[in-house]
């Protein structure tokens, strides 16, 4: 038998990628599985088609779980670089708001959208995900009803800043500074036990990183705010 060579194994994010892309073939087909049993077979008994269904959930969540491990390591290969071109920040933050408004509607949340323009050299597909990003968390945290107020704003110099305002509940100081890492405990700024961290913060802040940038996060007399911060140029 051959030795196994270390250097020619992946590297872990490399094996994570792989893993990755591995498992959505048999999830996408448990799904469809799933789906077919509790909508088209006949003589299923409402326990079958019920159990179906929370299973079908269960598989969603765990498909958007993987989707979010791609994004992530995708933004944290060294070959990941923005496609940055000169764009409306504001007009960006405003698709991405159009984004999320079904999910802000069933909450009864309002978006706040920021008013003006301001102009910065960004890959703006890029930078619409982590405001999603921002924005999916900050509705979700926050009680239903609320007013999730969004800004952006020059900020010298050469730099601008995307600021999303929520009503989650606050977390100990010395957790502060961990409420943007990966699947962070800190995170869990709901009164809904539904809601768990995951890897949207995360995804947002190194998405943030690649143009140069980063995101912060401090607490107000209302909740939270996130800051993104990205350089203009």
């Amino acid at each position: 038998m051959s030795p196994v060579d270390p250097e020619s194994q992946p590297d872990a994010e490399s094996f994570v990628s792989l893993l990755v892309h591995e498992l959505r073939t048999p999830l996408t087909a448990l799904r469809g599985s799933l789906g077919l049993l509790g909508s088209s077979v006949e003589d299923v008994s409402p326990d079958a088609r019920n159990f179906a269904a929370i299973a079908d959930r269960n598989a969603a969540a765990l498909a958007s779980l993987l989707d979010d491990v791609a994004e992530y390591i995708r933004c944290t290969e060294a070959a990941a670089v923005p496609a940055r071109e000169t764009s409306d920040v504001t007009a960006v933050v405003q698709r991405a708001i159009e984004d999320v408004q079904a999910f802000a509607s069933a909450r009864g949340a309002t978006l706040e959208p920021p008013a003006g323009s301001a102009l910065a050299d960004v890959d703006p597909a890029l930078l619409r995900r982590a405001v999603v990003r921002l924005l999916l968390y900050a509705v979700a945290v926050s009680p239903p009803a609320a007013v999730i107020r969004i800004d952006v704003r020059a900020e010298a110099p050469e730099a601008l800043v995307i600021t999303v305002s929520d009503h989650g509940r606050a977390v100990d100081a010395a957790a502060v500074s961990r409420v943007c890492e990966p699947f962070s405990p800190a995170a869990r700024r709901s009164a809904e036990r539904s809601v768990k961290p995951g890897l949207g913060l995360a995804i947002a802040a190194r998405i943030a990183a690649l143009h140069g940038g980063a995101l912060g996060f401090s607490q107000t007399g209302e909740g939270g705010c996130f800051t993104l911060r990205v350089p203009t140029r």
